[in-house]
């Protein structure tokens, strides 16, 4: 399972795993972002850590298209 300190994904294939689970760690990490979203929104009022990395709208419908 995916954690800080786990092994990276080429040092556990070349050990024979073939499947990684990421566990709850997206979900983890979405919370930490929201955190820092509502943080910086209430101490300086500005929008960088809601901004920065963000999919654009055109980028996300593009990923629930069916692959062809």
């Amino acid at each position: 399972m995916a954690r800080k300190g786990a092994h990276s994904i080429t040092e556990v294939e070349n050990i024979g795993v073939s499947r990684v689970s990421l566990g709850p760690g997206p979900m983890y990490a979405s919370m930490g972002l929201l955190r820092r979203i509502g943080q910086e929104l209430r101490e300086k009022g500005t929008y960088g850590a809601l901004l920065t990395g963000a999919l654009t709208y055109d980028e996300l419908n593009a990923l629930a298209q069916p692959k062809r």
